[in-house]
């Protein structure tokens, strides 16, 4: 996870311009590093979208897209059905 966040990170304080999908996966959101400091950059950069996928609770984060189970290919699709250019997926 540590480079993801450092990516994003970068990607950010350089106004990156398109959209960063950032997936990530965990047992549950107890486990899940990075949480608080994910979903305050939620919130101040519009174009940063976070999904969460818990494996082994249906835990659920305010405002942010959670799923139980593991990262499927449905993530991705439901990704790539909408209109995505210029866009970072981590």
């Amino acid at each position: 996870i540590t480079p993801m966040i450092s990516i994003t990170r970068y990607l950010l304080a350089h106004n990156w311009s398109g959209d960063i999908y950032f997936i990530h996966s965990n047992k549950n959101k107890e486990n899940a590093a990075y949480t608080e400091e994910l979903v305050a950059l939620t919130k101040r950069h519009p174009n940063l979208h976070l999904i969460y996928t818990f494996t082994r609770s249906a835990d659920n984060i305010d405002g942010i897209e959670c799923h139980y189970g593991r990262v499927t290919k449905d993530i991705f699709k439901n990704l790539t059905s909408k209109t995505i250019m210029n866009a970072c997926i981590i």
